[in-house]
């Protein structure tokens, strides 16, 4: 994931409770495409519960 996120602002990452209590980082994105990634991950957490997906600043 480091490198994915290097230099970006926004993370996205995922969580499945069923099998961890903690979050994953996937990738790193620009405030540019914080919208899109958005649409995706409401979309994404309708259809595949338990997982779920955030956006968080990288800075955490």
């Amino acid at each position: 994931m480091e490198d994915r996120a290097a230099n970006k602002r926004w993370r996205l990452e995922v969580n499945n409770p069923h099998t961890k209590t903690d979050w994953q980082a996937l990738w790193g994105f620009d405030a540019d495409q914080q919208t899109v990634y958005q649409v995706l991950i409401e979309e994404l957490n309708r259809i595949n519960a338990p997982v779920q997906l955030r956006i968080v600043p990288n800075s955490e």
